[in-house]
C-alpha cells in the first residue's frame, strides 16, 4: 500500500479506511495477556461508502473477523502480527481481491 511500517503507516492506513468505511466498528471478541504479549481475536465491519485504494464505493458492507498479537514494552506496544480476512471482505463487497494487492513491475 506504499505506507510506512511504523506508528505513522497504521495512522494513515486507519485515515484510509475510515474515509473509505466511515461507519467502520471493531469489536474485540476475545483476548488474552501472556507476560509481554496481547492477542485479540475481532470482527470488523462497514459499509463502502468512499474511495478504497482506488475502487469506487459500492454501498454493500462487510463482516469479517481479524486476529492481532502485540508485544508491550515500557506500557507501549513494540511488535504487532496481525490477520485481516481481506478475501472475504472483498467478497462480500463484490470487489476482485487482485484489485488490491500491489501489482509487481
Amino acid at each position: 500500500m506504499g505506507m510506512p511500517q511504523n506508528k505513522e503507516g497504521v495512522k494513515q492506513f486507519f485515515k484510509m479506511f475510515r474515509s473509505a468505511f466511515p461507519d467502520l466498528t471493531m469489536r474485540a471478541t476475545h483476548i488474552l495477556e501472556d507476560g509481554d504479549l496481547l492477542a485479540a481475536r475481532f470482527e470488523a465491519h462497514g459499509t463502502h461508502t468512499g474511495d478504497f485504494m482506488g475502487v469506487a464505493p459500492t454501498g454493500r458492507s462487510f463482516t469479517v473477523s481479524g486476529f492481532d498479537l502485540l508485544r508491550a514494552s515500557d506500557g507501549r506496544a513494540s511488535e504487532h502480527w496481525g490477520a485481516f480476512d481481506t478475501v472475504a471482505m472483498c467478497q462480500q463487497l463484490e470487489i476482485d481481491p487482485a484489485r488490491l494487492m500491489p501489482q509487481s513491475g
